[in-house]
């Protein structure tokens, strides 16, 4: 076994220990069924601040995001701000909801809704959304982490074994130890995941040469594409208009009117489409899972700190800088093979030649290459050269090289990457190389380099290939950050698992099946179901990863969904119980009929729709939302009651008195709304536009004048400090998310056996 095979054992026996530790704790304490579905309301707050952010920020932010802002430039890197975009969803409705838990003792949302409208319809639309958010979302997570475990041990760990073994561990302590376990372990996940993600960000800087040679990718990304105008096969292409901009470095509009986010022209990341999104992503603080999460607390105090600090200033930190770090950094990096080719060919010699020095070591070793060109030519072996220092012009090659070719030695390969380098030198591409040179290599070869995009795992392997680049130099770091990416997709997984049988174990089989389950039952029903759900979203990872892709499509825009329910309860008592059940109703087939899956299900009885998969550059997130409140009101208006309205101002009534601004704070709120729609507009919506060109002109790197960053980047680092900004003043200032000052009084705890009054049961 390689030394990186020894050491990733070693900090895997560590991560499951404390794993197993807590998990039999979590066993020990749970007792009665809100000890184990909502941690007996006692999690503390730095725990929550914590394990809030792992729950927010999956194996997806580790892996996903990089890798997608590899794919598609730093139009894609809006995307970051999603580290604001959750906690202002939890901003908006945690406190509330807390509220609402703690007088009513509530354990899932599905009761608190239920009372709420007096209805069980809705109960139901809500296990759905779960489900749909939970099964899937977890599905992907754990398929990742197999992955991740095959790349890092070249192919010997298959994806499906990994798979299937990587999640037993994480089985056992959800199911054993309940919210209070998931809880503890996310709190640890969440440190080593932003260890992680700056860990790899530093070494993918080290390994490009520093800063200078990094803003160098950036400009020769830039006029990569304006050399070929555009044609390239893997980039996002020029943008619209006549700007000559660069889907790399420019938004590709407010809008495009077409028929499929895919037909767009310079990328799919228009400025609605990143608005919409953002809206989509913040579907993760309003899944039904959170509201679990924020009845597991003492009191609201964590929810500030992590709204405002931990997650946008934090996470937020790391997605602004270190991720886009992590992603541009691999086109130089030899994952781009097209861009290096082009850098050398002839015939761009004018606009590209500048950038040859990124696919040159430090120290010049054109002799090296010479006597690698000598022999290649003759149709000699390259045995006994040592090749080592020529590996770092193109680092990415040596683990997407050996993972195709598992039968290769370490030294087999770094004759590949030679060669590569040979051939760029003579203007040709180091991905098809000459037939003659590729018989001289080592190993049966199609082709010597291997492009990131075109022939390996595209945005799912950039982050892998990262940790790859370390297994020589530093195998025991490569294993820790690699327990650092498997702990960061188990963190929201293990969340849904919990979360998801609680609300099936509480709505489903106690409130349908056995009403007088004793705790004991319902715990037992747990972890039945926990273990259901993870074998449910294991066989669908395994037997069909089509379906797992397009079900993963529709998580975080179904969690969107209950932006509207929540808005209902915790703010407009006008929504009716017909106008929400509808408009969820409505919602959810709006965002199905906009996802490739839903299409799908049309095409198979024949029915052709004239769209695909977000139609005018709007997630489907936008349309299910927009569709959902427009019937949410419609049907609201129409069906209005008087003795309802005041069933629910019961609600309503008590969230004033404990959760309204005191009067000389109440000037604040205009305030507030003028803050925070210029920001959604301006920071990432349609007035994101202006970020292209107001901090430099995107077709010329010379005016780049911020530390040489495209002005699309430093637009999004403004509108970043803007946004924590925002979240201070809303979350502490305008009291959004605050402990409420007048204690409140419960009328429900099962626990004790206190009962609802009836007068105030809402």
């Amino acid at each position: 076994m390689s030394a990186m095979g020894i050491w990733l054992l070693v900090f895997v026996a560590l991560y499951w220990g404390y794993c197993i530790f807590w998990g039999i704790k979590g066993y020990l304490w749970s007792r009665t069924a809100s000890d184990y579905f909502v941690a007996g309301r006692s999690v503390s707050m730095w725990v929550f601040i914590l394990a809030a952010t792992a729950t927010s920020f999956s194996g997806w932010t580790f892996v996903g995001h990089p890798g997608l802002i590899y794919e598609d430039g730093l139009q894609y890197a809006y995307a970051s701000f999603y580290a604001i975009c959750i906690p202002f969803t939890g901003m908006l409705f945690l406190k509330r909801q807390w509220m609402i838990g703690k007088r009513w003792g509530y354990v899932t949302p599905g009761e608190m809704f239920a009372d709420y409208f007096r209805t069980d319809s809705i109960r139901i639309l809500i296990l759905i959304v779960a489900l749909i958010f939970a099964v899937p979302y977890l599905g992907i997570q754990l398929r990742a982490s197999g992955f991740l475990f095959h790349v890092l041990t070249d192919g010997w760990l298959g994806v499906e074994v990994g798979m299937w073994l990587l999640s037993a561990v994480v089985l056992f302590y959800v199911a054993s130890g309940g919210l209070r376990a998931v809880a503890y372990v996310d709190a640890a996940q969440c440190i080593l995941l932003m260890i992680g993600i700056f860990g790899i960000g530093v070494v993918a800087l080290y390994y490009i040469g520093g800063w200078t040679n990094f803003t160098s990718v950036l400009a020769g990304l830039a006029d990569w594409e304006t050399a070929r105008g555009g044609a390239g096969e893997v980039s996002p292409g020029m943008i619209p208009g006549d700007s000559g901009a660069s889907g790399y470095v420019a938004v590709p509009g407010t809008i495009q009117w077409v028929g499929a986010a895919a037909n767009a022209q310079g990328g799919v990341w228009t400025g609605i489409m990143n608005l919409t999104y953002m809206l989509a992503l913040g579907g993760i603080m309003a899944s039904p899972s959170f509201s679990m999460w924020a009845f597991s607390n003492q009191n609201p105090r964590p929810f500030a700190p992590q709204q405002t600090w931990m997650s946008p200033l934090g996470v937020g930190a790391l997605l602004f800088t270190v991720t886009a770090i992590q992603a541009m950094a691999g086109h130089g990096l030899g994952g781009n093979t097209e861009f290096a080719k082009d850098v050398f060919d002839p015939q761009y010699e004018e606009e590209l030649s500048q950038y040859r020095a990124l696919f040159r070591t430090a120290d010049d070793h054109s002799e090296l290459i010479d006597e690698v060109t000598t022999r290649l030519d003759a149709g000699e072996s390259l045995d006994g050269l040592n090749l080592t220092p020529l590996v770092p012009a193109a680092v990415l090659q040596r683990g997407m090289v050996q993972a195709e070719h598992p039968d290769l030695s370490r030294a087999e390969v770094e004759q590949v990457i030679a060669a590569g380098l040979a051939a760029l030198e003579r203007g040709e591409d180091p991905r098809n190389m000459d037939p003659d040179w590729l018989a001289a290599l080592p190993g049966d070869l199609e082709r010597a380099w291997l492009d990131l995009s075109l022939d390996r795992g595209g945005d799912s392997e950039l982050v892998p290939q990262l940790l790859n680049m370390l297994e020589a130099a530093a195998p025991w770091l490569a294993a820790l950050l690699a327990v650092c990416a498997l702990a960061a997709m188990q963190s929201t997984g293990a969340a849904y698992m919990s979360t998801t049988s609680g609300m099936f174990t509480r709505d489903l089989l106690r409130r349908y099946i056995l009403p007088n389950a004793s705790h004991g039952v319902q715990v037992l029903s747990g972890r039945i179901l926990v273990t259901v759900l993870v074998i449910a979203a294991l066989t669908v990872a395994t037997v069909t990863t089509d379906a797992l892709v397009l079900l993963g499509g529709l998580a975080t825009a179904m969690g969107t969904q209950m932006w509207v329910p929540l808005a209902a309860i915790c703010f407009i008592p006008w929504l009716t119980r017909p106008g929400v059940v509808w408009g969820l109703t409505a919602g959810i087939i709006a965002v199905l009929m906009t996802e490739n899956i839903g299409i799908d299900i049309l095409a198979a009885f024949g029915v052709e729709v004239p769209w695909g998969r977000w139609p005018l550059t709007i997630h489907s997130a936008g349309w299910g939302l927009v569709i959902n409140a427009l019937v949410a009101v419609g049907v609201s208006a129409l069906t209005q009651n008087k003795e309802d309205y005041e069933y629910r101002m019961t609600v309503h009534k008590f969230l004033r008195e404990h959760a309204s601004l005191p009067e000389h704070k109440r000037h604040l709120i205009p305030i507030g709304f003028t803050i925070v729609i210029g920001w959604w507009i301006f920071a990432f919506g349609p007035g994101s536009l202006l970020g292209n060109w107001v901090f430099g002109d995107p077709t010329n790197p010379e005016t780049w004048w911020f530390f040489g960053l495209p002005s699309i980047w430093v637009w999004q680092l403004l509108w970043w400090a803007i946004g924590i900004f925002m979240m201070w003043f809303t979350c502490y200032k305008c009291e959004m998310s605050t402990v409420p000052e007048k204690e409140i009084e419960v009328l429900f705890d099962e626990d004790s056996g206190k009962s609802r009054y009836d007068v105030s049961r809402p």
